[in-house]
């Protein structure tokens, strides 16, 4: 099996999906997932099992006969499509699956906020699909980007892997001094074939070697990121006007380098690991810029409307109050201990309704700094960590 070896300490520092199974028609299905939460106001594994078995039509654990040990060991419980739609769907920051439980993740409940407020479809579906290709992005963007970039030919896109593998590795490689790092760092730019997991603890060095794309994991990885990219309106028989914009987002970013793309670690994820950006030559990229500049960037066309409404400070806060009353209606058991909106949600969720409903740009951030000045202000903020998205906007009710 196709595996690149990483220490869950230094994870994040590849954007890649490793999961094989339940990578499907994600619009689709996360659509149905999406309205589900909806209608229910809720979502455990009972509701989890009836949609993956119902509506996705696919074989659940219930479904499979356990395999049953001799001797004294346990009988082991088969995994069914309900545990792989899981896996990748926390990727996406859906849904959580643990203790052979379901809940609710931010991007849920982004997505059912925009259900609730769009009563017109196609806007709806819009804001769905950029939701999902952010989500993408963000969790494989160094693997679909390069897919992308390669037009899906396999020569191509594994030139382009390797490309963003030396790439990112000599940049990491300059942070970390300690044999004991390094070693960990080659390891986790080796792609190889094996079904042994290599001692990730084992403080030898590893010797340089080239780094190679065995052919198994490009044939898994390519008919998954191209139906992707199909399903999300970047690419037919070829890169699509979305697609292109998409690309030229990405170039101003930094992200895109000539033929292949490089998507860092954001500058929140450096400076917890001690990575020192500007001795790696690594561009900084914050979240909560590349947040803001991903979704105006995405309905640009939107904005380009001449006729724009534009919103008076009143107008902000009234639409603040109408997420979080949508947030809190959204799960019918925590809606009445939800007292504080997480502002990983609020954003995003933010400037779509403002592309979609035809708004002109407004200034979140100086909207919610005047407010903390007014002697009468309506509403406070709270940052976690120092991270400016993470943390939560709470009313003055």
């Amino acid at each position: 099996m196709a595996d690149i070896h990483q220490s869950k300490q230094y994870e994040k520092l590849i954007r890649r999906i490793g999961y094989s199974v339940g990578l499907e028609e994600p619009v689709e299905r996360i659509g149905k997932l999406v309205n589900l939460y909806v209608e229910e106001r809720d979502i455990n594994m009972a509701l989890w099992k009836r949609l993956v078995k119902e509506e996705y039509g696919r074989k659940i654990s219930d479904d499979l006969e356990s395999v049953k040990w001799g001797g004294s060991r346990k009988t082991n419980k088969k995994l069914g499509a309900e545990d792989h739609f899981a896996d990748f769907y926390s990727e996406l920051n859906l849904i959580s699956h643990k203790n052979n439980q379901i809940f609710p993740l931010y991007g849920l409940e982004m997505l059912s906020i925009l259900r609730q407020y769009f009563s017109d479809n196609i806007k709806y579906q819009m804001a769905l699909k950029s939701i999902i290709l952010f989500f993408i992005l963000e969790a494989d963007g160094d693997i679909f980007l390069n897919c992308l970039l390669g037009d899906f030919e396999k020569e191509r896109v594994k030139e382009n892997l390797i490309q963003m593998f030396h790439t990112k590795k000599e940049a990491y490689l300059k942070s970390y001094i300690s044999p004991y790092s390094r070693n960990k760092l080659s390891l986790l730019f080796k792609v190889q074939t094996s079904t042994a997991q290599e001692n990730i603890f084992d403080r030898k060095v590893v010797k340089k070697e080239e780094i190679e794309i065995p052919e198994d994991y490009i044939s898994k990885v390519l008919p998954s990121r191209k139906g992707w990219a199909t399903q999300l309106g970047l690419f037919s028989e070829k890169i699509d006007e979305l697609g292109l914009k998409l690309l030229s987002f990405l170039s101003k970013m930094q992200i895109i380098n000539g033929s292949f793309a490089v998507f860092y670690c954001y500058s929140e994820n450096h400076k917890a690991l001690f990575i020192d950006e500007e001795k790696a030559g690594i561009p900084p990229i914050h979240r909560k810029i590349f947040i803001e500049n991903f979704f105006l960037s995405y309905f640009e066309s939107e904005h380009s409307v001449e006729s724009k409404n534009k919103l008076n400070y009143t107008d902000g806060y009234n639409l603040l109050l109408k997420i979080m009353e949508l947030y809190k209606s959204a799960n019918k058991a925590k809606g009445l201990i939800r007292h504080q909106l997480p502002l990983q949600i609020l954003f995003p969720v933010f400037y779509i309704i403002l592309a979609l409903d035809n708004f002109a740009p407004f200034d979140l951030d100086e909207f919610i700094r005047d407010e903390q000045k007014s002697p009468d202000r309506r509403i406070d903020i709270l940052h976690l960590r120092g991270n400016e998205t993470e943390g939560a906007l709470s009313f003055r009710l």
